[in-house]
């Protein structure tokens, strides 16, 4: 992410975006942490903090995408699953990497009011499946709530 959140931001950004890079971001969400960062800003500080060449990125990439494809794609085929499910997000980094669609969607709170969530994964193009599964969720766990000072 240090090196495509640059790429992404200068490529598709509009110009009232003023942050460029994950060090501004993360400077940016300190000037109002209460609002903008509410659970803290830990996989940034992690981003910030790797310190590889841009083709040890390049080797990591590639071993992380076909380490993940085997990571979901052994238990799908083995019993033949429509679907993984996974808690608060653990593994959608893993199938981002493994190009594997993600969705994740509310299943309460904590005893603090941080949201749960349940993190549906399929195969590359069910893209279909995962939003019926999702709306199926949600609409028979009725855990999705708006945040307190949501309004219209």
């Amino acid at each position: 992410m240090k090196v495509d959140l640059q790429q992404y931001l200068a490529s598709y950004a509009s110009e009232n975006i003023k942050v460029k890079s994950a060090l501004e971001v993360m400077k940016f969400n300190l000037e109002d942490s209460t609002v903008r960062i509410p659970y803290g800003q830990a996989r940034f500080e992690g981003i910030e903090a790797l310190s590889l060449s841009e083709e040890e990125l390049i080797a990591l990439r590639k071993k992380i995408l076909f380490e993940g494809i085997g990571y979901f794609e052994n238990p799908m085929l083995k019993h033949n699953l429509d679907a993984l499910l996974s808690i608060n997000n653990y593994n959608a980094g893993q199938a981002a990497a493994a190009k594997y669609p993600a969705l994740t969607v509310p299943m309460g709170y904590t005893e603090n009011g941080e949201p749960k969530g349940l993190t549906f994964i399929t195969k590359p193009y069910l893209e279909m499946e995962i939003y019926s599964f999702a709306k199926r969720y949600e609409a028979s766990s009725q855990l999705r709530l708006p945040p307190a000072n949501y309004s219209k």
